[in-house]
């Protein structure tokens, strides 16, 4: 049984021929992701069940806008093809494109005016503080 998407073919992706993949907590390595945010001797269960949840919410989300779009009389395939543009383009600020533990992206965090913490316990504590503006 195949999955009816609605749209003849998928664009092609130019893969990705740097190393910035060996930073990435989740990275892509051609034709999966990996997740590398869990140390080896740990379990990575209950984490990947959390990632799980978090891109099924987001799937159910971007269905639900999708077809929004849809009921409003625009094509299925534009309404996907703008959707993933709305995404794209929110999310400018917090993409990278280069060595996450470099130099670089401190320069790049910082102007960008985004929090760079350079450890779990700074990271925590700024996640469970009721200052959630240290986030925006």
């Amino acid at each position: 049984m195949y999955m009816k998407l609605g749209i003849d073919q998928i664009p092609e992706i130019i893969l990705d021929a740097t190393d910035r993949n060996r930073t990435s907590p989740f990275a892509f390595t051609g034709n999966k992701f990996e997740f590398r945010a869990v140390g080896g001797s740990d379990n990575c269960g209950t984490p990947m069940t959390v990632l799980n949840l978090i891109v099924a919410d987001q799937l159910i989300k971007f269905h639900e806008t999708v077809s929004k779009e849809i009921e409003k009389g625009e094509e299925k395939r534009l309404a996907i093809v703008n959707v993933l543009r709305k995404y794209i383009k929110e999310s400018k600020a917090i993409r990278f494109e280069g060595d996450g533990y470099s130099e670089d992206w401190v320069k790049e965090a910082a102007k960008r005016g985004l929090n760079n913490f350079k450890n779990m316990p700074r990271a925590i504590d700024a996640y469970v503080s009721k200052n959630r503006s240290i986030f925006l």
